[in-house]
């Protein structure tokens, strides 16, 4: 199984795609603050990414979670 983890902004979110993409993920698991998804052009980025045999999931999140660590 391979993993990467990312951390983006909608300024690297072209990217950070293309980075998880390139490791042919099967499961994308993102946390993303309230804002921004309620935000049309995150969602339609989301919505791109949408292949067969990928599963996208995501929650909301009071901080922003990464590899860098946790933060508000």
């Amino acid at each position: 199984m391979k993993t990467i983890s990312l951390k983006a902004s909608m300024n690297t979110f072209d990217t950070a795609a293309s980075q998880c993409l390139a490791i042919q993920p099967q499961i994308l698991l993102f946390f993303a603050a309230p804002d921004l998804l309620k935000n049309p052009e995150f969602i339609k980025k989301l919505t791109a990414l949408s292949k067969p045999g990928l599963n996208v999931m995501g929650c909301s999140t009071a901080g922003e979670i990464s590899k860098d660590g946790v933060s508000d």
